[in-house]
């Protein structure tokens, strides 16, 4: 037989009188020697960011689209859907900071960043890209171009 714990967890009382709903919170457990603070931040919340994780790498980057009849093409579908969310997370984490698209959901930054036309123009060793003269993201787009930049192509690894 378990023994159940049931706690009250504190809220924000300022966003429940502005939305006008109650946010009270209840967590029913049987772990012994935890708080119910601790208990609804490290674990329920954990639970709940993983779960969104989850959803934004099959709705926004299509990863549960297996439809190969192979298990191999299937797994290589599967790895490079992963792939494209680590260079999302990475993207928005590194290069995005301190910018409208931080905290941005795939879909949102797929929308904004990669979804634009562009005329483009490739030279003898450059390519030059002529956004719309109405683009809204002009500035953001220039910042995050200067970001990833280098001024000089990285060594390549000797063999020997």
């Amino acid at each position: 037989m378990f023994k159940l714990g049931a706690a009250r967890l504190p809220f924000d009382e300022d966003a429940a009188s502005a939305s006008g709903a109650t946010m009270s919170r209840f967590v029913v457990t049987s772990l012994p020697g935890l708080g119910a603070g601790m208990l609804y931040e490290e674990i329920y919340c954990a639970r709940g960011r993983a779960e969104n994780y989850i959803k934004h790498l099959k709705g926004d980057l299509a990863a549960d689209r297996t439809s190969c009849t192979s298990f191999l093409a299937n797994s290589m579908r599967l790895l490079l859907h992963a792939a494209a969310y680590v260079l999302h997370q990475q993207l928005r984490t590194q290069a995005l900071q301190h910018t409208a698209l931080s905290q941005a959901q795939p879909s949102t930054v797929i929308a904004r960043l990669l979804k634009i036309a562009v005329q483009v123009w490739q030279c003898k060793n450059t390519i030059v890209l002529h956004l719309p003269s109405a683009c809204p993201i002009k500035c953001l787009l220039q910042g995050l171009s200067e970001r990833l930049y280098l001024p000089t192509p990285a060594k390549l690894l000797d063999s020997s």
